[in-house]
């Protein structure tokens, strides 16, 4: 992967080789649930062959013990469509540079500010719970209060797998909800802070580039005013949307998991946009003097 992801950067390609390994891992997930069969083991197979075998699509759309089913189906492509949608979507920001003799632009935000990273955070935290419950077991015991309170947390925090699962134990599904919308906007906001992506970052960064918003001196700490209007609840509703999507995907039980489809379409939107990008530079050969290419 190092390789391949060095030979990438070099010129023989474009993104990375983690973003191409995640993709092509969430599509294998999505293929196997669609179209898996494993012969002579009669819960073992996606979908297709499901409904192919049962002939009975009211047998197959709620499968049990975390099987993928008809809803899972139907949820995979709306949320796919949805994180589309949501992908396109920008909050543009009027600016002007006098550098330029007064061209006026615009600055877009995406609609979705944190991307995928808080729920991204959020399965990375479960995963490490999840990784130490067995130390714990062994050192405390199993019937330790401390282990059982800490298997309590992890079971409460890990998503369900479909509507069945769901409906069987639906206190752990709101707390499940509950608490992934609340870490979600949680780790939104770190994200932000840490990345760069506050206020004070983007209006340092529109002062350095010459730009300033018509209207308003060209001062960091007025431009960080009006960009908090923008930033701080793009990165609450952001946070709140990708959780969501993610928590509804875990109830419906989608192909790849909620975390995995916003991956797979956050990258490939990511290399539609380096491809668009691409094009541009081979069609207009000027913009990369202008660019500094």
């Amino acid at each position: 992967m190092i390789l391949m992801d060095e030979a990438l950067q070099r010129g023989w390609g474009i993104g990375s080789a983690i973003s191409l390994f995640i993709l092509a891992m969430v599509a294998q997930t999505v293929v196997w649930d669609m179209f898996g069969f494993v012969p002579r083991i009669a819960l073992d197979f996606g979908v297709v062959p499901a409904l192919v075998y049962d002939r009975d699509p009211l047998i197959v759309f709620t499968r049990a013990n975390g099987f993928p089913d008809v809803t899972g189906l139907l949820a995979t492509f709306a949320i796919v469509v949805l994180l589309v949608y949501l992908q396109a979507m920008m909050v543009e920001i009027p600016v002007t540079s006098p550098q330029l003799r007064g061209i006026r632009t615009k600055v877009p935000l995406q609609f979705l500010y944190v991307t995928n990273i808080p729920v991204l955070l959020l399965a990375i935290l479960v995963a490490d719970l999840q990784l130490f419950e067995a130390p714990i077991a062994r050192f405390f015991g199993l019937n330790s209060l401390a282990y059982r309170l800490y298997n309590d947390v992890v079971f409460y925090l890990s998503p369900p797998t479909g509507l069945v699962e769901t409906a069987l134990n639906p206190l752990r599904s709101i707390i499940f909800a509950v608490s992934w919308l609340a870490l979600s906007v949680a780790f939104g906001y770190v994200w932000v802070e840490v990345a760069g992506l506050n206020p004070a970052s983007q209006a340092e960064a529109l002062v350095k580039g010459g730009l300033e918003v018509p209207g308003m001196r060209r001062n960091p700490r007025v431009l960080e005013g009006l960009l908090s209007k923008y930033i701080y609840p793009l990165t609450s509703l952001s946070s709140l949307i990708v959780g969501a999507i993610a928590v509804a995907a875990a109830f419906l039980g989608a192909y790849g998991g909620g975390i995995g489809l916003l991956l797979a379409v956050g990258i490939v939107y990511q290399y539609y946009s380096l491809i668009t990008y691409e094009r541009a530079l081979e069609a207009y050969p000027l913009i990369k003097r202008l660019l500094g290419e």
